[in-house]
């Protein structure tokens, strides 16, 4: 899991981003960063949940198709906790 440093001294929304593809990775951390936003991320379905409970962000921006456990598996993992069911945003596809 990888944290960004931040200089502010007021509470930041907390985001985890869990996707494996370094380039979606890398833009959605720009972005969000460039916005204020304290960013945490990791890159396998199968971390998300030590990285929830260590870095306890405000908001997961989670992908499906991920290495060790899918994004849905881990979705369905907060369930039982009674956590508010998560909603999805797929991307369009192209060159179908």
């Amino acid at each position: 899991m990888r944290r960004s440093q931040t200089a502010a001294k007021k509470m930041k929304t907390k985001i985890l981003i869990v996707e494996d593809d370094p380039h979606i990775l890398l833009g959605l951390e720009e972005v969000l960063k460039s916005e204020g936003y304290d960013i945490a991320s990791c890159d396998r379905g199968d971390e998300a949940v030590a990285a929830v409970a260590k870095f306890q962000p405000t908001l997961i921006v989670l992908d499906v198709m991920l290495p060790g456990a899918s994004g849905t598996t881990f979705a369905n993992s907060f369930a039982p906790r009674k956590f508010p069911r998560p909603s999805s945003c797929s991307p369009p596809r192209t060159g179908d």
